[in-house]
């Protein structure tokens, strides 16, 4: 059977899909953890920006802070991508 999946589904798809602060913050201690046992004073992570909320990603943020992470966020040029760098 042939599958007639085309790009406009695709793009509704990520438009549609969302992650809440629990995922991205596990997401992020689980990233920053494995990129500091191989030596890395800093990880990136990208998530679409369509998938998360501002208030969100502010609790995300606050929460790493407390944490003592240092954290950089930034909206790429494109204005598809939430770029957040954690250094350490």
């Amino acid at each position: 059977m042939l599958n007639n999946f085309n790009a406009e589904q695709a793009r509704q798809n990520a438009k549609n899909f969302k992650i809440n602060q629990d995922v991205i913050l596990e997401k992020i201690l689980t990233g920053t953890e494995s990129e500091s046992k191989e030596g890395k004073r800093k990880a990136t992570f990208c998530f679409p920006v369509d998938a998360i909320s501002p208030d969100h990603l502010t609790l995300v943020e606050e929460e790493l802070k407390n944490r003592g992470f240092n954290v950089s966020t930034d909206i790429e040029h494109s204005g598809t991508t939430i770029t957040i760098e954690i250094s350490f």
